[in-house]
């Protein structure tokens, strides 16, 4: 994807305020914090947004300054009940604790989330450490959590790759069945 794509999907995002449930799939590999930042600030116009299930793949360009500014859009969702997050080879030494600290912070501020959902996949091992103490933080504060799922790995070889997609499958097929579902199953 390019920052011309995703510019596009930012305008059109902001247009639609009215949206309960946002799933997105991105290949950033050319997107640098100028374009997930206008992400993050197409964010803020989703007040009523309660699902939000991102796939964020190859963040090689993303450093610090682009995951803050993304964070302040993510943190301005006061409805949102549901987020899933997949950060895919983003360990690239661009984001660090002060990046994941603005995440984490901003993840305190979603104080209607009952699910949370982060899975981190990192090439070289290093990525996952990245803010854990920070989040875990942040997620004690929000007394609505009820499920929280944390999957941190990191891969070397390239069926460790395929293992690694397999569950990111599985777990979104199950994360699919269980907003779907759960309309049903209220007493």
């Amino acid at each position: 994807m390019s920052e011309t794509a995703l510019n596009k999907i930012s305008q059109g995002l902001k247009k639609l305020s009215q949206l309960k449930k946002l799933y997105l799939s991105m290949n950033l590999r050319h997107i640098s914090d100028k374009g997930i930042g206008i992400l993050g600030n197409a964010l803020k116009r989703q007040v009523l947004l309660e699902d939000l299930c991102l796939y964020l793949y190859f963040c090689l360009n993303i450093t610090d300054f682009g995951l803050k500014k993304w964070s302040q859009g993510l943190g301005t969702l006061r409805s949102l009940r549901n987020l899933r997050l997949i950060l895919s080879k983003c360990d690239s030494g661009r984001i660090t604790n002060a990046g994941f600290d603005c995440f984490s912070k901003a993840i305190s501020k979603l104080t209607q989330l009952r699910s949370f959902d982060i899975t981190c996949i990192s090439q070289s091992g290093n990525g996952p450490d990245i803010g854990l103490k920070s989040l875990g933080q942040s997620l004690k504060r929000l007394e609505s959590l009820k499920n929280i799922g944390l999957f941190f790995a990191g891969y070397f070889f390239r069926i460790e790759i395929f293992i690694v997609y397999c569950l990111g499958v599985f777990f979104e097929l199950f994360w699919l069945l269980l907003i779907n579902i759960q309309p049903l199953i209220k007493i």
